[in-house]
């Protein structure tokens, strides 16, 4: 008989929430029932993907801190209350292992999704799991056979035993509160450490200690148990890719084992759970030493890789879950196996910092898909990674018919993964290199193994060199931008004397202990020339945003994901990290926020690279930082007791002379890539008769492709892009030194034309020049600029001319085309003024009076203006009238027949009619009748000017032209008749040759 669940309260969050919700989604789409989804959130992860996913979401309270909000019995069964839900999933962590509130949950009268209090007491608890193994006839490792009571009895346990051995805590799982002894030595330190450790993070400070089985896999073997009696073994997996006990790389089926020892496993994990009557989903863990197996231990609860099992049985193993709590069988399930899967965990860790959490918010999250390619993750770009839980970002499966088909696809998935962490770090480039290693291409690898490669890493990095020009071009990038930003902040000093000048950067750069000092040069076309030592590479790196890049050398590309904060840079190049430090190399800072447990050192004291410093202590774990050089140290800046966040400076190390620096790091030093100059390895130095001699002796495709890359260099410097001097020099007499006839005839023609576009460019920039030109006789004329344009200077006569009658000035040409189309003759763009229907003579670009008269020699106007945007056209003149002066104040006969709405007086006259009150409103308020903009400033004339009118040469400057709305001059009634219901004039012709 089964029992229906219509609303399932989760209690975790993250990843293990994302991937109940899915599960509960699919089955609900499946059976068409009303199973629905819940969430418990706290206020940091209000925003998180699994809670705007769920079907509801309900928050929990967290008065006492996030993490213990999650193990409040009472708060937990409040908010499942409020909530309405009849079954909890617990998934793994928080109180998946709690046989207390699994009891409170049923005793609510709701179900729990995993065993019963009971057999969590018999196998959750380490040192009950091996006492039920032990009945059972599971071999365990020799061990204390109890808890361990303090150091004392831990000491008489450790001679008993021998060394090396473990001491481990009784509850609580990932890694924590165990540590490794080697000797008697270390067991007091290592025992007292793992009790604090397992009491902070469990609540449970009890202990006990066993043999170290030395060269042993990691292997578990997956259960699942109804209610009925019936246990069935799901498969196994060999977790032995781990560090400090914390899981990095699972598979599945292990490799290499033999069926016959994988069927034994599985026999003892089944006699374990029927032993204790278990109902639900575990996992059983051994230690597989050659053909030998010990019980490592048994968590009740569904285990974080679960997913390698899923993804080759074809089983959903969280709706399994749903359905063994529903009651249902697992008498008709069959379990077959097809391929391989492995896991990758990525985590908000550091490897260069020993791994410790380096949490932050998501800047950028795009995992790869494909096929074969699943991704189990709860964050989104945007997201934050807490410091106060768990660390894991996602977890990458990969499948394939073979390990080595599903290895190669994991690889890609991890190198093409766009993970940033604003302020963090991931762990993806250390799995990369894990997944590629020769031994783990050969499978079989012992839970010790990463650990030992860690120490016996090699220094050397052939890719580091590529990561060190990227990082000194995303440098340059970066100061460039801030000079930028800078420039317009204050745009009231906005002149050409504050434009940085373009002779390229010299870039400080520190990496691994060691400084370097680049020189950037930008070429044009995201090219980039950078030297160190003497030694010069040409690239492109392409930005696609403020996190990824491309960066081409000649002969390869690499994918670059990099984030910049005050601190420093960190790059990944395809997948691998790289840390760059903006001129910080003894400043030691913390890689996580955490807490200062202990300072090793005082101020005066001298230390040596790799030397321990002192412990902080991050998600109740206890971390050391070290020195990154040898030096003595200056300053203590966070000290016992402080809490910090990432990136704050502990200690302030002053590194040894720069010869013994240099001494050191000899060895590491990195240096640029062999590429060659494109102009020849003696372009920067040697004379220019010598060089071009070279170059004429080799052969027709070296020689155009130098001749190439010369008239590039050229382009460069007259483009304005950065110009070494020494490379600019060098140039110079390059080409001087190409007029003597010793050259072949092909390579002197080369050169002749790169000497003729350079004198070509020089004449262009000599046409465009708008400084005034000095005439003979000292009078100043035209600018090339104005004379290009057409405009004549002051007192000259042309096509285009300015003649002055009396107090009028018009500008005399015809356009047709103007008069017919209402376009410029010069651009072929339409005016944008024709609406006001004057007939004085304007530019298309309507440049401002103070511009124009610069150009032509002449004083400017005090109150002229820059012209608007909007009208920044050709250049060419089109037709409009200038205004009679307002010394004309008396009224005009015209032909206009007189009424009120078209009145034949001067504006003061006009401010008087009825249709006319805006117009004098406007007049009071020095606003335009039309848009109520404010109008310009007045000017020492007695005529005003609506808001939009256009402003010819000489006359005062007023804002764009925007509206014809405007309280006319005295001589605009003279011709024309004004239009009661239009807020300007009408379109008649006008007398003196407009439109």
């Amino acid at each position: 008989m089964t029992h229906p669940i219509r609303c399932l309260g989760i209690v975790n969050r993250g990843e293990a929430a994302m991937r109940c919700v899915r599960a509960v989604r699919a089955l609900r789409a499946r059976e068409g029932s009303g199973l629905c989804a819940v969430v418990l959130f706290t206020d940091v992860d209000r925003d998180a993907p699994f809670v705007r996913h769920a079907d509801a979401a309900v928050r929990l309270p967290a008065p006492a801190g996030e993490v213990r909000a999650y193990l409040h019995h009472d708060l937990v069964i409040a908010a499942l209350r409020r909530a309405g839900a009849d079954a909890v999933w617990p998934g793994w962590g928080f109180v998946a292992e709690d046989p207390v509130f699994a009891d409170r949950v049923v005793a609510e009268g709701m179900r729990f999704l995993g065993p019963s209090g009971d057999a969590m007491r018999a196998l959750g608890d380490k040192i009950a799991a091996k006492q039920v193994a032990e009945r059972v006839g599971v071999p365990v490792t020799p061990w204390s056979g109890g808890v361990v009571d303090d150091e004392a009895a831990a000491v008489g346990f450790a001679e008993r035993l021998g060394y090396p051995l473990v001491v481990k805590a009784a509850a609580g799982g990932g890694g924590r509160g165990i540590r490794v002894v080697e000797n008697a030595a270390a067991l007091p330190a290592a025992f007292r450490s793992a009790a604090a450790e397992a009491l902070a993070a469990f609540g449970d400070g009890r202990l006990f200690l066993e043999r170290k089985v030395s060269g042993a896999r990691h292997v578990e073997v997956q259960i699942a148990a109804d209610m009925r009696g019936h246990v069935k073994a799901l498969g196994a997996r060999d977790c032995s890719v781990q560090r400090r006990h914390q899981k990095l790389i699972e598979e599945a089926p292990p490799p290499g084992l033999e069926p016959a020892l994988l069927a034994r496993l599985a026999a003892a994990a089944v006699r374990l759970a029927r032993e204790v009557g278990y109902v639900g989903l575990g996992t059983v863990e051994f230690l597989v030493a050659g053909a030998d197996a010990h019980l490592l231990e048994m968590n009740p609860r569904l285990q974080v890789e679960h997913g390698i099992t899923e993804a080759i049985t074809g089983l959903d193993l969280v709706q399994l879950q749903i359905r063994i709590a529903r009651g249902e069988s697992l008498a008709d399930l069959r379990v077959s196996e097809r391929g391989v899967a492995i896991e990758a965990r990525v985590c908000a860790e550091d490897p260069d910092a020993g791994f410790v959490p380096s949490p932050g918010r998501i800047a950028r999250f795009d995992p790869a898909l494909g096929p074969g390619i699943r991704v189990d993750t709860g964050i989104a770009a945007g997201s934050l990674v807490p410091p106060v839980f768990d660390s894991l970002v996602a977890k990458v499966i990969a499948t394939g018919g073979t390990r080595e088909e599903a290895r190669s696809r994991l690889i890609c998935a991890l190198r093409d993964l766009d993970l940033v962490i604003q302020g963090g770090a991931s762990n993806t480039g250390f799995l990369i290199d894990v997944l590629g290693s020769a031994e783990f291409c050969r499978g079989g690898i012992d839970t010790g193994w990463v650990d030992h490669r860690c120490c016996d890493a090699a220094d050397a990095d052939p890719d580091a060199s590529d990561a060190l020009v990227a990082a000194a071009i995303l440098a340059y990038q970066r100061r460039r931008r801030d000079a930028r930003l800078n420039f317009f902040a204050d745009t009231t000093n906005v002149s050409p004397v504050r434009v940085p000048p373009s002779v390229g950067q010299e870039v400080d750069l520190s990496f691994g202990g060691v400084g370097y000092r680049l020189a950037v040069f930008a070429l044009g076309s995201w090219r980039y020339r950078v030297y160190l030592d003497g030694r010069a590479v040409t690239v492109t790196l392409r930005e696609g945003d403020r996190h990824l890049a491309r960066l081409e050398f000649a002969d390869r590309t690499r994918r670059v994901v990099y984030d910049a904060t005050e601190v420093g840079l960190r790059l990944e190049l395809d997948g691998r990290p790289y840390r760059f430090g903006w001129e910080t190399t003894g400043h030691v800072r913390a890689a996580t926020p955490a807490m200062v447990v202990g300072v090793q050192v005082a101020p005066g004291e001298r230390v040596t690279a790799g030397q321990v410093l002192g412990f902080l202590e991050a998600m109740k774990v206890e971390i050391a930082f070290s020195a990154p050089l040898a030096g003595v140290v200056t300053e203590i800046r966070a000290p016992k007791g402080q809490p910090v966040a990432a990136g704050d400076v502990l200690v302030v190390i002053e590194p040894e002379t720069e010869r013994a620096a240099d001494e050191g790091a000899a060895g590491s030093r990195l240096t640029l890539g062999p590429d060659a100059d494109p102009l020849g390895v003696d372009a920067a130095g040697g004379a220019g008769a010598s060089y071009l001699s070279a170059l004429d002796a080799r052969e027709a495709s070296e020689r155009r492709a130098a001749i190439t890359a010369l008239r590039e260099e050229i382009r460069t410097v007259l483009l304005g892009y950065d110009a070494d001097p020494e490379r600019a020099r060098w140039l110079a007499a390059l080409l001087d030194s190409a007029d003597g006839g010793t050259l072949s005839t092909a390579l002197a023609s080369d050169l002749t034309a790169l000497k003729h576009e350079i004198v070509v460019f020089a004449d262009l920039e000599q046409l465009f020049l708008t400084a005034p030109r000095s005439a003979s006789g000292g009078q100043v004329g035209p600018s090339n600029a104005a004379r290009l344009r057409g405009v004549p200077g002051p007192g000259r006569t042309s096509a285009l001319c300015c003649v002055r009658r009396s107090d009028t000035t018009v500008w005399r040409r015809s356009f047709t085309a103007i008069r017919s189309s209402g376009r410029c003759s010069g651009c072929s763009r339409r005016r944008t003024s024709r609406s006001c229907g004057a007939s004085w003579w304007v530019p298309c670009c309507a440049a401002s009076p103070r511009s124009r008269a610069r150009e032509h020699g002449s004083p400017t106007t005090p109150r002229s203006r820059t012209r608007s945007a909007a009208s920044r056209r050709c250049g060419r003149w089109f037709p409009m009238r200038w205004p009679t002066p307002p010394s004309r104040r008396t009224p005009r006969s015209s032909s206009a027949p007189p009424s009120s709405s078209a009145p034949n007086s001067p504006p003061s006259a006009l401010l008087r009619g009825s249709r006319a009150r805006p117009l004098a409103r406007a007049h009071r308020r020095r606003r335009c009748c039309s848009t109520s903009r404010p109008r310009p400033g007045r000017s020492s004339t007695a005529w005003d000017v609506g808001c939009s009118s256009p402003t010819p040469i000489g006359a005062t400057s007023r804002s764009p032209l925007t509206c014809s709305a405007s309280s006319r001059p005295t001589s605009w009634w003279r011709s024309r008749r004004f239009a009661p219901d239009r807020c300007g004039p009408s379109a008649s012709t006008s007398p003196t040759g407009g439109w």
